[in-house]
């Protein structure tokens, strides 16, 4: 089974997020943060590529 994740950068008004029914938890986590978290494989994957310069005003 094949599986891909697509990431779109996005700039959001503000952080008043309404959580749907599926939602669990909302946080926010540095890359180094997912090694605690319990998370899919192909998330910790991406956290390897992720780099906060990149995103940064």
């Amino acid at each position: 089974m094949w599986t891909a994740n697509i990431i779109y950068e996005t700039v959001l008004e503000n952080l008043d997020f309404v959580p749907s029914e599926e939602c669990i938890e909302v946080k926010f986590v540095c890359a180094e943060g997912l090694n605690d978290l319990s998370i899919t494989s192909n998330l910790r994957e991406f956290g390897k590529y992720f780099d906060p310069k990149n995103h940064v005003k």
